[in-house]
């Protein structure tokens, strides 16, 4: 029943008429430093459907050990409560549902395979600075809906970046991307730069933005890009392990096709293949009990935005 979710939000996409992991609640192959045009020209509100299926992959290290299917799916409902023209500075806040489907075909662990996660996000963007554009955001995590155990079951993310416009054509990026909560906890930089030229423009900005883009028209481009999927959770407490945490990382590249038939609407679909990661298992106080590294697999998934 809940595995349909990830299958409807990657439909819905595609039937209902950005290559953009804001820290997509972690999903990195999403990211924009800046808010849309729409946003900014009176839509202050986003509503955004994504998902996302990583195919069978193999355990490498442990051949006997199955496989791992990876699935993902989100809803998440953006309102820009502040904006400031003259310094094209504001303030955000969202909620995001998602859900999230695990199946370790041999799994010794835990048994669950649908994880749910309510998400309270809140952002702020300036261009106060000269040359200097800036957001950042505070994500505020419950996993293990709809059983909340605030101690066991909160995490969160924190994102700060800022780009410098060096040419009229370049930019320099710097900023940093943290995990924390759940006992994990993680720090990773970004740096980077992006560069356009006519039609083609160059994304370089590590871990947010690997891509290159090609525009064909006012509606439509067509990119290739890297997307990194990092996500954490915490199996229930009825579990053979009691409170186990598991950590996903893949990273693969991707053809994308983007559209956007008006500019309150943007539509994605994207096909790649993930070059391999890592699933690492752990008790409740985060004591490694395995670390199975996953062979390369298929996927594919789809995202619609719209603002009013």
């Amino acid at each position: 029943m809940k595995k349909s979710l990830y299958l409807l939000l990657a439909a819905a996409t595609c039937f209902c008429l950005n290559l953009n992991a804001q820290v997509d609640t972690q999903d990195t192959g999403a990211m924009d430093i800046e808010p849309s045009a729409a946003a900014l020209a009176g839509e202050p509100f986003k509503l955004d459907l994504n998902g996302d299926y990583v195919s069978n992959a193999r355990v490498k290290n442990c051949p006997h050990m199955g496989n791992v299917v990876f699935a993902t799916g989100s809803a998440e409902l953006n309102f820009i409560y502040y904006y400031d023209l003259c310094y094209k500075e504001g303030a955000a806040v969202a909620f995001v549902y998602q859900q999230t489907y695990l199946n370790y075909s041999k799994n010794p662990f835990f048994n669950q395979k649908n994880f749910d996660t309510a998400t309270l996000l809140f952002s702020t963007f300036t261009e106060r600075l000269d040359d200097w554009q800036w957001r950042a955001q505070v994500a505020i995590n419950f996993d293990d809906l709809p059983y909340w155990n605030f101690s066991d079951y909160m995490n969160y993310d924190i994102l700060a970046w800022g780009r410098y416009a060096f040419y009229e054509n370049l930019g320099l990026h710097i900023g940093f991307w943290v995990q924390t909560g759940m006992e994990f906890d993680r720090v990773y930089p970004i740096i980077g730069i992006d560069w356009k030229c006519g039609d083609w423009a160059i994304n370089a900005v590590f871990p947010v933005d690997l891509s290159v883009v090609y525009t064909i028209n006012d509606e439509w481009n067509i990119a290739l890009a890297g997307r990194f999927i990092d996500q954490r959770h915490r199996a229930k407490r009825d579990e053979p392990v009691r409170e186990a945490f598991w950590h996903y990382q893949s990273g693969g590249a991707e053809l994308a096709l983007n559209y956007n038939p008006i500019p309150t609407v943007s539509i994605n679909v994207h096909g790649g293949y993930s070059f391999g990661g890592h699933l690492t298992i752990c008790n409740q106080h985060y004591h490694r009990l395995s670390r199975l590294k996953l062979g390369d697999a298929p996927y594919g998934g789809a995202e619609i935005a719209v603002h009013f």
